[in-house]
């Protein structure tokens, strides 16, 4: 067997043993996985601060007419949230800017595409729990919408939030088309900010401490931990609802306010009537939580200061879709 046939035999065997062939060259390192990159938050939460969010509930997309009647009108709860009710034991909502991280998304809800686009659906729901889908449109927010009907009427709670997110969804895909103009009463403040500044205003021992959206009312709700450990912290909330009254009533900048004391205290007041959709009277609702209330009164006279300027709108809102396609990364991991 002749040299040059003993050669390409051996490289043939090796191909098909699929061996390596030490070239004296060090090997590359594996190459890394680019780590996905997040939106640019302050423009997603502009953006979801001039949404109308009514515009999201379309009564005849739920398909459950015995459930919801096309005669039902989205009625406004807060600057970023809507609803409409079918009866006393059937309510559809949604809320704009819902917080909605990572841990959520993997441990708690499957992914699942709707209209186009990446969307989340609990992996269960509990009896008399309402099925809430989320629609990402950053790493950490979601615009979330809930539906919650009665067992004994024999509709399923998934399939019809499938479909008011499935007719949601082209819309926020353009979401200059939904923008509320002129803007919603409230809507235009950014509650984080308003709740940290008038921390550091107030109770600047607790300066400093992380502020973060709640869950349950999106971008309409910012809360703070107390700075010493468990306890009560601070809230600011903006709601649309008839003001609690039968508090001790107290002047404050100028405004009179109800102060609560509980274990902890709250300090509300209105900025006025606001018209919802409803026909009940419904009011522009402010309300300041705090661990005692000589602080949740110096934290609330910050907000009434702050409060009595007009927003500054220094961030340029989002010009693209605020969805994710389905294929599209959506959480801070390599892949």
């Amino acid at each position: 067997m002749g040299r040059r046939l003993v050669a390409v035999l051996g490289v043939l065997a090796c191909g098909l043993a699929a061996c390596s062939v030490d070239s004296g060259q060090p090997e590359p390192p594996p190459r890394e996985r680019a780590v996905p990159v997040d939106r640019d938050e302050p423009a997603i939460l502009a953006t979801l601060r001039g949404l109308d969010p009514c515009a999201l509930l379309d009564p005849a997309a739920t398909g459950a007419p015995t459930a919801f009647p096309a005669t039902v009108a989205p009625v406004r709860t807060g600057p970023r949230h809507c609803e409409i009710r079918g009866g006393p034991e059937v309510a559809a909502g949604v809320t704009v800017g819902t917080a909605f991280g990572t841990e959520a998304r993997v441990t708690e809800f499957a992914q699942e595409p709707i209209a186009g686009a990446k969307a989340y659906l609990p992996r269960a729901v509990q009896p008399g729990d309402p099925c809430v889908l989320h629609v990402p449109v950053s790493f950490g927010y979601s615009v979330s919408f809930s539906v919650f009907i009665d067992a004994a009427l024999g509709v399923d709670q998934c399939t019809v939030v499938r479909g008011l997110a499935g007719a949601a969804i082209p819309k926020l895909a353009e979401p200059a088309g939904i923008t509320a103009a002129p803007p919603l009463p409230l809507a235009a403040w950014d509650v984080c900010a308003l709740l940290r500044d008038a921390i550091a205003t107030g109770a600047p021992a607790a300066a400093g401490q992380q502020v973060r959206v709640t869950e349950d009312d999106g971008v309409d709700r910012c809360y703070a931990d107390p700075p010493d450990g468990p306890g009560y912290g601070f809230s600011l909330r903006l709601r649309y609802d008839v003001l609690l009254r039968g508090g001790t009533a107290k002047t404050i900048g100028g405004k009179t306010v109800d102060v609560f004391e509980f274990d902890d205290c709250e300090v509300s007041w209105t900025d006025g009537p606001v018209a919802t959709g409803s026909t009940a009277p419904t009011e522009q609702v402010v309300a300041v939580g705090a661990p005692d209330c000589d602080t949740a009164e110096a934290v609330a006279a910050a907000v009434l200061a702050k409060m009595g300027g007009d927003p500054k709108a220094e961030v340029r809102p989002w010009q693209r879709s605020l969805t994710y396609r389905p294929d599209e990364p959506d959480m801070p991991a390599a892949g």
